[in-house]
Order: structure tokens, then C-alpha cells, then sequence
């Protein structure tokens, strides 16, 4: 087996265990027993996000109407004529409650515009942040998200800016290695919709891939409703190594 086949036989396992093929080839090469550490670490960080559950919300306000309807009864009061529809109202309440309008979200065709502006047309060159620590302090003040910075970079930082794209704020920082332009991209996106465009596949929970043209994509989720979405010309394992994170 080569390299190749062993990296993505790595990234495929969702546990992390591997082959007895890939354990011999990993005998004898440091670079893919770096490339399992990273993955395990990843695999390791990653959980998937806990999904609302209607059921038990429904299951609360039933038991509430219930124990009223009782107390009702003690009273004398028609719970029968109107307990349907109060139940009816009172569920859709509830629901309307606690499941907020969905949030704005970028797309991939939005991100990877802005990516395209900086690999060909040097748009980061007017970036203010030159430093990760700028970017992260810029990040805190203009989007209330607390970014951990990378370390140690696999790569040179060469500028970071806080961007509205479409109205929505992301941290966009540059970064420059093997003679190639790699975007972060920091987002809020509290649906994960950003996940669910056709073309993305989860590799384990937490993780995302999508190809697009000559460009790799890592969707890497770092907390609730918070991604970092990285694009470059590089193999998906090496821009998972560039996500930033909240911490």
C-alpha cells in the first residue's frame, strides 16, 4: 500500500483503528503515523451536535395541561369542552417559542468567492490583521467569538480581516504554505446549514468534506453553531490541520 491509500484508509475509520496492512505500512513511515495521530486528535475533538428534540418538548407541555385540567376538575370548570383546543395552542406556543426564524448562513459559492479574490487578485492585501493575535481580538470585538489560534501554523499567517459577506460576518484569515493560498473562514451558522449543501460529505462527526473544482474543502465544526470552513489546493487531511477553533 502507498501513502495515498493509507491516508484515506486513516480518515475513512471513524474510531480511528486501523488495518493490519496499514499497521505495517505504519511501521515504516513516520509521515503516515503523523497523519493517524492528527486524525485520532481530530476524531477525538470532534462531537456531533445534539439535535432538538421535539418529542420531549411536546411531552412537557402535555404534562402541564394534564395536571391543570386536574386542578380544573377540582374547581368544577368545562375542562372537557375546551381542553382540545387549549392543548392545541398551548403545544404551538411552546414550538413557536423555542424554535427560532433560522439564523442567515453562508454558502460555499459565497466563501469560495472570497477566496478566489485573494488567490487571484490579492484581495487580502488590504487585510489589517497581520497576526493571528489581531485577528483573534478583531474576531472577539466585531463577532463576539473567542478564537484559539493555531500552533504551531503549518504555514505563514499572512493576514486575517473580519469580512461581511452578503450582510454576515466571518473571520477570514490567510494563510500561505507549499507556495499556496489557504482561507479560514470562522463562522456562526447556529442551523449547520452549511453542512447540509449537496455535494458535503461527513467523514466522522464534526467533519466535513466537499470538493470544488481544483479546491479542497474542510468543514471542521468548533462549537455549537460555530464552524470553520477551510479551502485550499491541498489534501483535505492538511487543511484540517488549519482549523482555528473557539475556544
Amino acid at each position: 500500500m502507498d501513502c495515498g491509500q493509507v491516508k484515506e484508509l486513516i480518515w475513512e475509520s471513524v474510531d480511528g483503528s486501523v488495518t493490519e496492512p496499514v499497521t505495517a505500512h505504519l511501521a515504516g513511515c513516520p509521515s503516515c503515523r503523523e497523519e493517524l495521530s492528527v486524525a485520532r486528535q481530530v476524531k477525538q475533538r470532534f462531537a456531533a451536535p445534539v439535535p432538538f428534540d421535539a418529542n420531549i418538548v411536546k411531552g412537557k407541555v402535555m404534562d402541564k395541561i394534564r395536571n391543570e385540567r386536574i386542578a380544573g376538575r377540582k374547581k368544577g370548570f368545562a375542562w372537557p369542552v375546551v381542553w382540545p383546543v387549549m392543548a392545541a395552542a398551548a403545544l404551538l406556543i411552546a414550538v413557536v417559542m423555542i424554535s427560532p426564524a433560522p439564523a442567515p448562513a453562508l454558502n460555499f459559492d459565497d466563501l469560495l468567492g472570497e477566496h478566489t479574490k485573494c488567490v487571484k487578485g490579492g484581495h487580502h492585501k488590504g487585510f489589517t490583521c497581520a497576526t493571528q493575535m489581531a485577528l483573534m481580538e478583531k474576531t472577539m470585538s466585531g463577532m463576539g467569538m473567542e478564537l484559539k489560534p493555531v500552533e504551531p501554523m503549518p504555514g505563514k499567517f499572512v493576514a486575517g480581516e473580519v469580512c461581511e459577506i452578503r450582510g454576515i460576518k466571518a473571520a477570514h484569515a490567510v494563510i500561505q504554505t507549499e507556495g499556496k493560498i489557504v482561507s479560514r473562514f470562522s463562522v456562526k451558522d447556529p442551523d449547520g446549514r452549511i453542512t447540509r449543501q449537496l455535494g458535503t460529505v461527513q467523514m466522522v462527526p464534526g467533519l466535513w468534506k466537499r470538493r470544488a473544482g481544483d479546491e479542497d474543502i474542510a468543514v471542521i465544526q468548533t462549537g455549537n453553531g460555530y464552524y470553520d470552513v477551510v479551502i485550499g489546493q491541498l489534501p483535505f487531511e492538511t487543511l484540517v490541520k488549519y482549523g482555528a477553533g473557539k475556544s
